[in-house]
């Protein structure tokens, strides 16, 4: 297993911003004192965010494994490490580790394989999370084309999860704009043998054996993609963009589809359409409120090809009551010109807030408890002479990894 010190991770300038330590040209370091984090990946590499709980002065730490695509990354508080999951054709698909928080990482002498004999071949690793809390060292990553597996030895080696793989309609799915992925897996924190994943554009499936078996889980969702079509509900099909659970209350998910906003309160069973008092049916974005499982937010996009907000004017909705209403976030967002189209994220774990990140001048728009606090740009300036391309070891002193 390789080691790369990928450079110290340098501070750019943002709204209200520490500034960086002009004598070392060395980011304060990322630890323990930082309330709220962030973990960002984009096709630059992955950018660490940090403040305080009032989250009103940030500083940013990045770009980590710079030139990498990084699609999710994950941080597992009892072993102290950050995943990051990423793929292209020049690294390979894999799923990176850091055990400082990102200063340094090491790679894994190959990622999820494809078993031999397929005619598949492995294009991205979408999605990693880390196992329960009975389970040390389990992670389990979602793939493209859509696939999960899963590593007993915090990713250093995987198991391919084939009865997914082998599931009966699998000849069936069909991509999405984005290709076959398996981009959310969803474990459920008492039941040991269940989780659910979903997959563009093959919907949702949910196993209660422990991945001996997948059932479908859509029941209740559209997959009307053309305008003028009439609502059907099929077995399969949907293109599902983000689930999300809340861990106060197991069972209940919330689900951003292309054709729709759903809840359900049974593990998937049934969903629920929430979609109305918003301006589109389409959209990426989802987060549920870490305290409040009645609050979720959203940020409608447009559907079909036009990938951007409706009018042109980016805005969060907010339910506080499970979706049965709306109401509309965009002080601070920008009102005019606005041709953004946000993309997959995942659900904020400590700060009650929405986080997206957006096409078209990407950027980060901050808010806390729908009031706006600032916005992470993406043209943030760094300096060519810290070395982000530099190679290494380990800090000195830092232990292997057991």
């Amino acid at each position: 297993m390789a080691s790369y010190s990928l450079g110290s991770m340098t501070a750019g300038t943002t709204t209200g911003a520490v500034p960086v330590d002009q004598a070392s040209h060395r980011s304060p370091a990322v630890g323990p004192q930082a309330a709220v984090r962030l973990l960002v990946g984009t096709r630059k590499g992955a950018f660490i965010a940090e403040s305080d709980v009032d989250r009103r002065e940030w500083r940013l730490h990045g770009p980590c494994l710079p030139g990498h695509q990084i699609m999710h990354m994950a941080f597992e508080p009892r072993s102290g490490i950050l995943f990051s999951a990423g793929g292209e054709p020049w690294f390979g698909s894999r799923v990176y580790q850091s055990w400082d928080f990102g200063r340094t990482w090491d790679a894994p002498a190959s990622g999820p394989i494809i078993p031999a004999g397929s005619n598949e071949k492995l294009e991205k690793v979408w999605h990693v999370t880390p196992g329960r809390a009975l389970d040390p060292g389990v992670v389990h990553a979602g793939v493209e084309p859509a696939a999960m597996f899963k590593s007993g030895d915090d990713s250093a080696t995987w198991l391919h999860i084939e009865s997914l793989s082998h599931h009966p309609t699998r000849s069936q799915w069909q991509p999405g704009a984005g290709g076959l992925c398996l981009h959310t897996i969803v474990l459920d924190p008492l039941e040991r043998d269940r989780a659910l994943v979903a997959i563009s554009a093959a919907g949702v499936f949910r196993t209660d054996d422990g991945d001996t078996s997948w059932r479908h889980a859509n029941n209740g969702t559209r997959a009307n993609f053309m305008p003028d079509q009439e609502p059907v509900y099929p077995e399969f099909g949907q293109c599902v963009h983000k689930v999300v659970p809340h861990p106060a209350r197991p069972g209940r998910l919330y689900q951003q589809d292309h054709c729709g906003v759903y809840r359900s309160d049974n593990w998937g069973d049934s969903w629920t359409e929430i979609t109305a008092g918003m301006p589109s049916d389409c959209g990426f974005p989802i987060a549920v409120h870490p305290h409040d499982p009645d609050t979720l937010y959203v940020c409608p996009g447009n559907s079909g090809y036009h990938h951007w907000v409706p009018d042109g004017q980016l805005a969060v909705y907010r339910s506080r009551n499970a979706g049965e209403t709306w109401e509309r976030l965009s002080k601070g967002l920008p009102q005019t010109d606005a041709f953004h189209s946000g993309r997959h994220g995942d659900r904020p774990a400590r700060n009650p807030g929405p986080v997206s990140r957006y096409e078209h001048r990407p950027a980060l728009h901050l808010g806390r408890r729908g009031r706006q606090l600032g916005t992470l740009p993406s043209d943030v300036p760094t300096d060519p002479q810290r070395g982000h391309d530099r190679i290494g070891g380990r800090p000195s002193g830092r232990a292997a990894r057991p």
